[in-house]
């Protein structure tokens, strides 16, 4: 499958919006990882703690990019 293929599956016209709606639709839990990264990303500046766990959730979301990597045949991404 392409970039082409994976934005047309999920009706966007741009790589990024097309990668997070195959995440919420083919990857287990995808939807709740990016759910609790977005309130995560407000929240990370707050303290250490919340600093962990973006960061954590940022790994997961990367794991999952890298599964649709795979199968659109798109870069993977490394950790951060």
């Amino acid at each position: 499958m392409s970039v082409k293929e994976l934005c047309s599956t999920y009706g966007k016209k741009n790589t990024a919006p097309a990668v997070n709606a195959a995440i919420r639709a083919e990857v287990p839990g995808g939807a709740i990882v990016l759910d609790l990264l977005q309130r995560a990303a407000s929240l990370r500046h707050k303290s250490e703690e919340w600093e962990s766990e973006y960061v954590q959730l940022s790994k997961a979301r990367n794991e999952m990019f890298n599964v649709i990597a795979d199968k659109y045949g798109l870069r993977s991404r490394k950790e951060n």
